[in-house]
C-alpha cells in the first residue's frame, strides 16, 4: 500500500526544529553583543586623557603655537579643539582638575596650555570611581612631561 503524503507545507516537528535553531542562534548573537559592549573604566579614561594631552603638546610644538586641553567639570567633558573626539566622563565617575603654578583646584572649568617650546601651564586631571579608585594624569609646567598614576582613595 502506498500512503499518500502531502508535499505542501511543513510538519509541526519541522517547524519546531527550525524555531529552536533560530532561537539558539539569536540567543548566541544577542549574548555576544552584550559582552562586546564597550565598558568605560579608569584605565580607559586615563589613557584617553593622556592621549589628548600628548596630542595637544605635539601640535603645539609642531605648529609653533599655543594649544590647550579644556576640562569642563560641570558638563563632564574634556576637549582639545582638534580632530580628537571629546572625552565624556560618565556620571559614575568624579573628575577633579588642578591647574596653574599653585595647583588651585578648579570647580567648573579649567584649561592646560601647551606652548611651542615644549613647556606647559601644568596641571593635574584626576578621575575617580565610586569605589575610591582613581587615575591621575599630571602635566608638568617646566618640561611639559605627562605622567600617570593609579591609586586608591580620593
Amino acid at each position: 500500500m502506498n500512503r499518500l503524503r502531502s508535499t505542501e507545507g511543513f510538519s509541526l516537528l519541522e517547524m519546531l526544529v527550525v524555531l529552536a535553531m533560530i532561537s539558539l542562534v539569536a540567543g548566541i548573537v544577542f549574548n555576544g553583543l552584550a559582552w562586546n559592549k564597550p565598558r568605560v573604566n579608569l584605565s580607559v579614561l586615563g589613557q584617553n586623557i593622556i592621549h589628548a594631552a600628548a596630542s595637544a603638546s605635539l601640535r603645539a610644538v609642531s605648529k609653533g603655537e599655543t594649544n590647550r586641553i579644556e576640562v569642563d567639570v560641570i558638563n563632564r567633558r574634556i576637549t582639545t579643539g582638534s580632530d580628537i573626539d571629546d572625552i565624556i566622563i560618565p556620571a559614575s565617575f568624579n573628575i577633579y582638575v588642578r591647574t596653574g603654578a599653585e595647583l588651585i583646584e578648579q570647580r567648573s572649568r579649567a584649561a592646560i596650555e601647551f606652548y611651542s617650546d615644549g613647556t606647559s601651564s601644568g596641571g593635574e586631571i584626576t578621575v575617580a570611581d565610586q569605589k575610591g579608585n582613581r587615575r591621575s594624569v599630571r602635566i608638568y609646567w617646566l618640561t611639559g612631561a605627562i605622567t600617570s598614576d593609579d591609586g586608591a582613595g580620593p
